[in-house]
């Protein structure tokens, strides 16, 4: 049952966009006293997400600094490829635009 619905595109992307979603937002309510991987505290877990979110953005952050917050801009970049069957060719243009959109030089 699950594979035959994992066969269908528009059933990947929407997992891929729950999956940009809820790594954005563990990386935006990301807290550096949150007790996750790097970090032995007793205090609360700031993170919206609790303890998974403090976790997946603690070992985001710390395995690829500040460029992790491209990760879900990628998941969400796969899921629209997923649901609209772009090509490649127009996939990496859709990317470089919103990349550009978010690096522009001021």
């Amino acid at each position: 049952m699950i594979k035959k619905l994992w066969s269908y595109p528009r059933v990947k992307a929407v997992v891929f966009s729950i999956l940009a979603v809820v790594l954005g937002l563990s990386l935006v309510r990301y807290s550096p006293t949150d007790n996750a991987w790097n970090t032995a505290s007793g205090e609360i877990y700031h993170n919206w997400l609790g303890p998974v979110g403090a976790w997946s953005a603690d070992i985001l952050l710390q395995m690829m600094g500040q460029v992790a917050f491209l990760v879900p801009l990628a998941f969400l970049t796969f899921a629209i490829f997923l649901w609209i069957h772009l090509s490649w060719v127009k996939t990496r243009a859709l990317v470089l635009m919103i990349a550009n959109i978010f690096f522009k030089k001021t």
